[in-house]
């Protein structure tokens, strides 16, 4: 992360919510599939593993973060707050990944 911040000329912070929210929309389009999304974002097979580990700690720490609502509205509405870096663009997709946590 690190350093694909100094290449970027970016902060470390950025480079972290733009990867999350890459993750989340790849967890959206592979429908929840991990292994899926993580190679599509990795692009080479020998890199999947990397991300797939990256992804999964995204993904667990947003299901922690809702575990205790009783309704999606309530969690979608903590996410707001709680992933208030995350690129807009992104937030679709973690609206749509706490929807389906509260649909099963």
């Amino acid at each position: 992360m690190q350093a694909s911040a100094r290449e970027l000329g970016w902060d470390r912070s950025t480079v972290t919510q733009r990867l999350k929210g890459l993750g989340f929309r790849a967890l959206v389009d592979a429908g929840g599939d991990r292994d899926r999304a993580a190679l599509e974002l990795a692009g080479d097979p020998a890199l999947a593993r990397a991300v797939e580990l990256k992804l999964r700690e995204y993904h667990e720490h947003l299901l922690r973060s809702v575990a205790g609502f009783d309704s999606a509205e309530a969690a979608v509405a903590a996410c707001r707050r709680r992933f208030k870096n995350l690129p807009d663009r992104h937030f679709r997709s973690l609206e749509l990944l706490v929807r389906q946590k509260f649909s099963r």
